[in-house]
């Protein structure tokens, strides 16, 4: 049930992880400017946002697998929402 595959999804993945990461920076910062207090980033920003693609890479990639596991039922049913929720063990395809 759980495959890993390497493609689309996992630099989707790690690219999406990489822009919550440097929201997050953003949105810390607004919210210390708004209090007046020290905007400085604390923490090294370059080894967490390799860390985030990497991250993002491997979750993305979990979803690239389970995406070619529904691809036949896709090109099947034409309905995608049927196919992410259907958790049938055999497909008959």
């Amino acid at each position: 049930m759980f495959t890993f595959g390497i493609g689309i999804f996992s630099f989707i993945g790690a690219l999406l992880f990489l822009v919550f990461y440097f929201g997050n920076i953003g949105t810390r910062k607004i919210v210390a400017w708004v209090k007046n207090e020290d905007t400085t980033i604390k923490e090294k920003v370059w080894f967490i946002s390799i860390l985030m693609i990497i991250l993002g890479f491997f979750f993305g990639s979990w979803i690239q697998g389970y995406w070619d596991d529904i691809t036949p039922c896709v090109s099947y049913l034409g309905d995608v929402a049927k196919c992410i929720f259907d958790f049938r063990q055999h497909k008959n395809y």
